[in-house]
């Protein structure tokens, strides 16, 4: 599988070792280390444990370091609600990359599962955002484009390199009643896949070189200044302005990402600087771009139920 779909098709394989069994994960682990060899390319990163299916943390440490052999990104494996045994497990050099599951969270207009890429900007290792919430996950869905895209767009900003669409047809690969609705054998037969694939990855040439690293601002909450303060923010599904707006500023230029702009938005410069605005889902031609001067104010158009976000990338003049 991992020869064809690198030689075949140009895709790597993220490859988790442990789902739960009565099986020896030592063992196990030893044997993908043997497969791997050879196929290094083929590998996107190693997974060592599915959340949290190897409970003895000695023994998941014992696993991840014979994975990390291969030469290959290895992660532990715990989720958002493992993080903290995940933090213990890299500390104790069991691996070289957190894989991320964020919550499944529908509150505030389907935005609060979007804006907790931000969790992820203090980690020190290389990040990946696993199985969040996508179409026709478990626990709780999202099928929408614009969601989904800032939701990889934040998290990217905040230093995840990597984004796993979760879907449920990839989770079993055959049809049947999953918890949130009817999940297709396949994944193209998941519906509406075709625009929610091309607007998640749709943004990338939206994104400078190296924005993962960049210091990051929460607006009104963190260090440094963030380039585009917002006053207005909601929660709850009422008021006007922003859900979250988050930055990551490299030198003069900067990138943010105002999410959930219910009516309207109002977005101030903190120094003269050019920006350009985008529609994530139309990230080809650009809501516009200008100049602002300091304490000059940018509209960022919204609507009643907050399905409106927007992509800026800025350089200070």
């Amino acid at each position: 599988m991992l020869d064809w779909s690198w030689k075949k098709r140009g895709i790597r394989t993220m490859v988790t070792l442990w789902g739960g069994s009565k099986r020896d994960p030592l063992r196990a682990a030893d044997m993908l280390v043997e497969t791997v060899k050879g196929r290094e390319d083929s590998i996107m990163y190693l997974e060592g444990s599915n959340e949290g299916w190897i409970k003895d943390q000695d023994v998941l440490v014992k696993v991840v370091k014979k994975l990390m052999t291969t030469g290959c990104l290895v992660a532990p494996g715990f989720g958002d609600s493992y993080g903290s045994n995940m933090i213990e497990v890299l500390a104790k050099g069991g691996g070289n990359l957190a894989s991320v599951h964020l919550k499944r969270d529908n509150t505030d207009f389907d935005w609060r599962f979007v804006r907790q890429g931000w969790d992820v900007k203090d980690y020190k290792w290389p990040t990946a955002l696993g199985e969040g919430k996508g179409p026709l996950s478990s626990v709780s869905s999202c099928s929408d484009p614009l969601r989904l895209t800032m939701s990889r767009a934040v998290g990217m900003l905040c230093g995840a390199k990597s984004f796993v669409l979760h879907n449920g047809a990839g989770i079993y690969g055959h049809a049947h009643q999953g918890s949130t609705g009817w999940r297709p054998a396949n994944l193209w037969e998941t519906p509406g896949i075709d625009a929610i694939m091309t607007a998640v990855r749709g943004i990338d040439p939206i994104f400078p070189e190296g924005v993962e690293g960049w210091p990051n601002s929460n607006d009104g909450w963190s260090a440094p200044p963030h380039p585009l303060r917002n006053k207005e923010f909601w929660e709850g599904n009422h008021g006007q302005g922003l859900n979250k707006n988050y930055a990551a500023i490299g030198g003069r230029e900067f990138m943010t990402t105002p999410t959930g702009v219910l009516n309207v938005g109002h977005v101030t410069a903190l120094n003269a600087c050019r920006v350009t605005v985008y529609d994530p889902l139309h990230p080809e031609t650009p809501v516009e771009t200008r100049d602002l001067n300091a304490g000059e104010v940018l509209t960022l158009k919204g609507d009643p139920a907050a399905n409106a976000a927007y992509l800026i990338r800025g350089l200070r003049l």
